[in-house]
């Protein structure tokens, strides 16, 4: 069922799914967290910069070694926004849903995702946000229940099953004021989570969720750090960097405000620091795509060129 609520989103309300989860048996899936800071988080000054972007020391010594464990990555995949509960339709949260979806389409519209493509990874693009009104968020909540929220819009046609045109989506979940993590000690997680449907067909979700934070700075943050490793490491086998953690980790609240928003970054393997991307940079996106221009015009990869960000976030 979906209409129009306070909020001006599509409202949505779907059958829970049954407490058994359809899980197909396999690896043990880690996924990415965002620990709570402990206090107030120290400010970290910029070393000094190559290029025009921001570059910072990261949280743990150097060296820091990048691997790549040849699994799947999330390369210009649309992300949708979930609003989870009602009270995202109260007019006395803040913030807002209004208020998070305009940081976040800033957010992906902008530079930031352009570091990730060292990583094989391209700009992904909002494909829009709704409000679950129901199955509602229990007032202490686990994964699973991030998890089976989410298949059920699937089962109920809301998406498209992940392994059919146009499913394969990344899902950020925004949880409510007042819904506390059971397991508690984060702000955010991604997770990879599978479905498996007898005899033979596993569906992976790639499903991220942000805890609520009464500073909208926190939220946005902490869905950079999420959406950065959904995009590396969606299923704990591609990008990882020392110490079996990913590449948002080592960088952990290492932000940046830039035009009022509040940006976390993320590990660089070119530049050996932690990168928040300013502007961008066709020098380093023929680079990291494997383009050589050879003494040839940039005509020759693209033509016509409709701009110079258009054509940086094509390669």
């Amino acid at each position: 069922m979906t209409a129009a609520g306070f909020t001006g989103l599509r409202q949505v309300s779907v059958k829970p799914r049954a407490p058994a989860r359809r899980r197909a048996a396999g690896k043990e899936i880690r996924g990415g967290i965002v620990a709570e800071a402990p206090g107030p988080v120290p400010a970290v000054e910029a070393k000094a910069v190559l290029t025009s972007d921001l570059l910072f020391p990261p949280i743990q010594p150097l060296p820091i070694n990048t691997s790549n464990g040849g699994g799947a990555i999330g390369t210009g995949l649309p992300v949708q926004l979930i609003f989870w509960g009602s009270a995202w339709n109260q007019s006395a949260t803040n913030p807002s849903a209004a208020a998070i979806l305009g940081q976040v389409q800033t957010i992906l519209r902008g530079p930031w995702m352009s570091g990730l493509r060292q990583y094989g990874v391209r700009r992904c693009n909002l494909k829009g946000a709704i409000v679950v009104t129901g199955p509602a968020p229990p007032a202490t909540f686990k994964d699973s229940h991030v998890e089976d929220m989410v298949w059920a819009l699937i089962d109920d046609n809301v998406f498209p099953e992940p392994d059919e045109s146009g499913g394969r989506i990344i899902y950020m979940v925004f949880t409510p004021p007042g819904a506390t993590y059971g397991p508690g000690g984060i702000r955010g997680k991604h997770l990879d989570s599978t479905d498996f449907d007898p005899p033979f067909d596993t569906d992976h979700a790639w499903v991220g969720f942000v805890l609520f934070n009464s500073a909208i700075g926190q939220i946005t943050s902490t869905f950079c750090h999420e959406l950065a490793e959904t995009c590396t490491d969606p299923e704990s086998d591609a990008w990882t960097v020392t110490g079996n953690q990913e590449i948002g980790d080592v960088c952990n609240f290492v932000d940046q405000t830039l035009g009022g928003i509040l940006y976390e970054s993320y590990w660089s393997a070119t530049d050996n620091a932690c990168l928040l991307p300013t502007a961008w940079s066709v020098r380093r996106a023929l680079k990291w795509s494997g383009h050589v221009l050879g003494g040839k015009g940039l005509s020759s990869v693209q033509k016509p060129i409709p701009s110079l960000n258009a054509l940086v976030v094509a390669l």
